[in-house]
């Protein structure tokens, strides 16, 4: 009742006209303009989609080729840590791109990072993340060869990482200050693998016109029902990270970010508001 009018009604209270009067037109204010909080929340669903295609390692004329838009995890000013043609900034803000990665003694890491800004409150509530293999782009995810120096051979990758953050609102560009909303390391990709082009049955073409590069398979991780709130104006950073091992380490090989082609999905529910 305290919600519709201050008034109450009560044995041993005095009861007037006037202050029925009063009551009245305090429900008929609430209901004219019945607040934000007394309405069932109702949400709208909308995804943001991006994904790219590097240079095969066939193709990658240089390391300048293949590594765009990836950049390294170690924000530095030294060797390998400015793009050709630029000019070395006098210091860094900050040395990490990403906080809260894994990090292996033996190798660096390169990073391929979206941010998006939100100026309403939303909920993200779905990640999706697909690496493409197929003739053109060779990763097998799994350790072959000449595996990296801690991993074991004919084991599947468990080297892949990806964290979600949001900016600290008031030092937005201040890596360490960022809030960890969801990290995934060390998982096995053969829990994440999709349609081998080596199934019995697989069709060799189901696109018209014809892909011509053989069957797609790859990787698909993707965590689900993860309501996790965004205040207004929240900036988010996706982040994929992924291994830089000493060159020949298969299967990550001399160009590890063109071993793979890119596809992401973002999905947040906003709330519908009259």
């Amino acid at each position: 009742m305290r919600v519709l009018t201050d008034h109450q009604f009560s044995d041993g209270t005095e009861i007037s006209g006037t202050r029925i009067d009063e009551a009245l037109a305090d429900v008929v204010e609430h209901v004219n303009a019945v607040p934000h909080g007394d309405l069932a929340n109702r949400w709208l669903y909308f995804q943001c989609v991006a994904g790219f295609m590097p240079s095969p390692p066939d193709y990658a004329l240089s390391t300048d080729i293949w590594r765009l838009p990836f950049l390294q995890e170690e924000n530095h000013t030294g060797p390998g840590g400015i793009f050709p043609g630029t000019t070395a900034p006098p210091a860094v803000d900050s040395q990490h791109r990403v906080k809260g990665i894994y990090q292996y003694h033996t190798c660096t890491h390169w990073v391929w990072t979206q941010a998006l800004r939100f100026p309403r409150p939303v909920r993200l509530v779905d990640i999706t993340l697909a690496l493409l293999v197929d003739n053109v782009y060779p990763n097998t995810f799994q350790y072959t060869g000449s595996p990296p120096p801690e991993k074991a051979k004919q084991t599947y990758v468990d080297d892949i990482s990806i964290v979600l953050s949001v900016d600290h609102p008031w030092a937005p560009e201040d890596r360490t200050q960022n809030a960890v909303e969801f990290a995934r390391h060390k998982w096995s990709a053969m829990a994440e693998l999709f349609r081998d082009a080596g199934a019995p049955g697989a069709p060799t073409q189901n696109m018209c016109p014809s892909k011509g590069y053989g069957n797609t398979a790859g990787l698909v991780i993707r965590a689900r029902d993860l309501d996790i709130p965004l205040f207004p104006g929240a900036r988010i950073r996706l982040c994929l990270v992924l291994p830089n091992w000493a060159a020949g380490s298969a299967p990550w090989g001399d160009y590890p970010t063109a071993q793979q082609a890119y596809n992401s999905t973002l999905t947040f529910a906003e709330e519908v508001v009259e």
